[in-house]
């Protein structure tokens, strides 16, 4: 189970860098349209 230990203690920071991604993309696709 190491892998799911890892996966739930960085699963914070990869919330936020995938929340990130996400604001990014939107905003780039709203900016190209």
């Amino acid at each position: 189970m190491r892998l799911l230990d890892l996966a739930s203690s960085s699963s914070s920071m990869a919330w936020l860098i995938r929340k990130h991604d996400i604001r990014a993309d939107v905003e780039r696709n709203y900016t190209n349209s």
